[in-house]
C-alpha cells in the first residue's frame, strides 16, 4: 500500500517502476503469507513479465523524449505505437486484469493451508482491506502514468524537440513487442478453473487440479482496479492537472517521510544489484 502510494505521487518514470514492482511482491508475499502458494508463485510470474515490459517501455520513452518526467511528456500514443501499445497492456494488466490481485485476494478467502487454516479471522479480514485497498491504489498509479504518457502533445522546453518524437529503433521495437506477447500469455495460462493447462497444475506437477473461480474475489478485484483508474482519469485528466499537481506538491513532504523512514528505495536498489 505505501509502495503503491509512493508511486501515484512520482513524476520520475522509473521511480515508478521501482515502487509498482514492490507493490507488485507485496502482493506475492500476502498471498504466500495465507497459504496461497500456486496463487503467490502465478502473482510472481505475471509481475515479473509486466515489470520487465514496464522498464522496457519506460526506456523507449526516456531515450526518445530526454527525460524521465511523466510531466514533461505526452502525445506516445500518435508517435510510438509499438511502445504505446506495450504501456497499455502493463497498464491494464497492474489495473487488474493481471489476475495477480484476484489470486492474492482468492488466497486470503481460502485461508488454506495443508494443516489448517494460515491465519486468524481478524488477520484475514485486515489483509482482504489492505489487498483491496492496493488495489485501486496501483490501479490509479497505472492510469496516472496512462494519462501523462499517451495522449496530448509533447511538452516544449529547452534542448529538446518535439517533432523528432518517434518509436525506437527495430531492435527495441522487436523486444518490446515480444515481452507485451509474454505478459498477455502469462495471464491466458493463469486463467483460473480452465481446463488442464492451467498455471497451478503445472505448479504442482499435474498433482492438483486447477483452482476454482472465486466470482465475489474477482468482481471485487476488477471494482477496486476500476476504481483506482477512475480516480485517476478525473484527477490526471488535462483539465484536472493543475489542481492536482497542487495537492500533490503539498503531499510531496509525507512522501519524502514514507519512504525514508520504510526506506523502500534503499531495499529496491540492493534488491535490484547484479
Amino acid at each position: 500500500v505505501v509502495a503503491a502510494t509512493v508511486a501515484l505521487a512520482q513524476r520520475d518514470l522509473l521511480r515508478v517502476a521501482v515502487m509498482m514492482a514492490v507493490a507488485q511482491f507485496g502482493l506475492v508475499l500476502a498471498a504466500l503469507g495465507v497459504g496461497g502458494y500456486g496463487q503467490g508463485l502465478f502473482v510472481l510470474f505475471t509481475s515479473l513479465l509486466f515489470t520487465t515490459l514496464f522498464v522496457l517501455v519506460a526506456g523507449n520513452l526516456v531515450r526518445v523524449y530526454r527525460t524521465r518526467n511523466i510531466h514533461e511528456m505526452g502525445g506516445a500514443l500518435r508517435r510510438m505505437r509499438t511502445t504505446s501499445a506495450g504501456l497499455m497492456v502493463w497498464g491494464g494488466g497492474t489495473a487488474g486484469l493481471s489476475l495477480a490481485t484476484y489470486y492474492t485476494l482468492s488466497s486470503v478467502f481460502e485461508n488454506a493451508k495443508p494443516s489448517g487454516p494460515a491465519v486468524g479471522s481478524v488477520t484475514r479480514v485486515v489483509v482482504a482491506l489492505l489487498v483491496v485497498v492496493a488495489a485501486g491504489l496501483i490501479a490509479a498509479a497505472a492510469a496516472r502514468v496512462l494519462w501523462y504518457v499517451l495522449p496530448g502533445e509533447p511538452v516544449r522546453r529547452r534542448g529538446f524537440q518535439p517533432d523528432r518524437v518517434g518509436e525506437a529503433e527495430p531492435s527495441v521495437r522487436f523486444l518490446t513487442a515480444l515481452m507485451t506477447a509474454g505478459a498477455v500469455v502469462s495471464v491466458l495460462v493463469g486463467l483460473p478453473g480452465v481446463g488442464r493447462f492451467t498455471f497451478t497444475r503445472f505448479v504442482y506437477e499435474y498433482s492438483q487440479p486447477s483452482l476454482p473461480m472465486d466470482g465475489f474475489g474477482l468482481l471485487l478485484c476488477l471494482v477496486a482496479g476500476a476504481a483506482g483508474v477512475a480516480l485517476a482519469s478525473a484527477a490526471f485528466a488535462p483539465a484536472r492537472r493543475p489542481a492536482s499537481a497542487a495537492l500533490i506538491a503539498r503531499a510531496e513532504p509525507v512522501v519524502r517521510l514514507a519512504t525514508r523512514d520504510f526506506e523502500l528505495e534503499r531495499y529496491a536498489h540492493r534488491l535490484g544489484a547484479p
